[in-house]
């Protein structure tokens, strides 16, 4: 009788125990799964942030390498003397480097040097518009040129005084304000601007200048030269006898002080094939100033060919 009545209880047991085990199974499944994800979670999270800072490391490295590359850059050019970068600049804005122009020849008088100073000059007056200085300085204008030649034609028609300057102190102030009373503020702003920032040009341009607009006449173009020898005397006198015209120099940059007196020799030598030196100068003294000037300024590209030409002079005029 005691087995029979203990039988039941003893399967509900084992049933119960059953069901239990499936339950531990079931939750121990589902947990497995869920650590499983949590693990998958967090090693994607551990690789993203191993990728996240590989790429800053690697960023950091790749800036690091441009950062050498620049310094490289800088101490090679660094390296370079003033005429090497000059003439890599020179070749930039011209399209071609620097040549050796002839000395007391008239080669350059002929078809093909007008054509390629005509190159140069338009080149250059390209490279200013592609700066976009002129709308910098807010002149309203069709371009470089055009404000080039606004301002000839501006100083031409007001020259300065040579003989005179310091009778009175009215003309020695309207003398040393000359070039304000003739042009306004804002092309006085954009040539200070110009020679401040292309002054490793201004040499070439002033070569190509002279020989296309002085020396050559505009080779023979439509009309007369932008500028007369007569104008030009003017201005090379203010430059060479007046006060006023010595302290602007004064101011300016010593290459562009030294070659403004050099053309300003090289203007007067032209003024007195001419006959045309009125107020009488004399350009022995002068010449001998801008000989010891170019002497002292090694980075002139052109320097050998200023020598050669004032030497010229000096022989001439003894």
């Amino acid at each position: 009788m005691p087995d029979h009545q203990f039988a039941p209880s003893n399967a509900g047991k084992y049933i119960a125990a059953v069901i239990a085990l499936i339950i531990v199974a079931i939750i121990g499944y589902f947990g497995y799964i869920r650590v499983m994800e949590w693990h998958r979670t967090e090693v994607r999270t551990a690789l993203s942030r191993q990728a996240e800072k590989l790429a800053a490391e690697t960023e950091a490295r790749e800036e690091t390498v441009e950062a050498l590359k620049r310094k490289l850059e800088e101490e090679t050019q660094s390296k370079q003397t003033p005429k090497q970068a000059a003439a890599e600049r020179i070749e930039k804005v011209f399209g071609e480097p620097p040549e050796k122009p002839p000395v007391n020849t008239m080669a350059a008088m002929d078809t093909p040097s007008c054509y390629r100073l005509e190159k140069k000059i338009d080149a250059f007056f390209s490279y200013l518009d592609q700066q976009g200085f002129v709308e910098a300085a807010g002149i309203e204008a069709e371009g470089a040129r055009q404000v080039f030649e606004d301002m000839v034609a501006a100083l031409s028609e007001n020259p300065p005084l040579i003989i005179g300057e310091t009778q009175d102190i009215v003309s020695l102030m309207h003398n040393q304000a000359h070039f304000f009373r003739a042009l306004d503020k804002k092309r006085i702003a954009l040539v200070k601007h110009i020679m401040q920032t292309e002054a490793d040009v201004l040499e070439h341009a002033m070569l190509n200048f002279y020989d296309y607009y002085v020396k050559l006449g505009g080779c023979g173009g439509q009309g007369e030269a932008i500028v007369s020898l007569e104008t030009l005397y003017e201005y090379a006198g203010f430059f060479l006898k007046t006060l006023s015209g010595k302290s602007y120099l004064l101011r300016r940059d010593s290459t562009i002080r030294c070659l403004t007196r050099y053309y300003s020799v090289l203007v007067l030598d032209q003024a007195n094939k001419a006959t045309l030196n009125r107020h009488g100068i004399d350009i022995r003294p002068h010449i001998r100033l801008s000989l010891d000037d170019i002497r002292h300024q090694n980075a002139l590209i052109y320097q050998d060919i200023y020598l050669e030409q004032l030497t010229a002079l000096q022989e001439k005029y003894q």
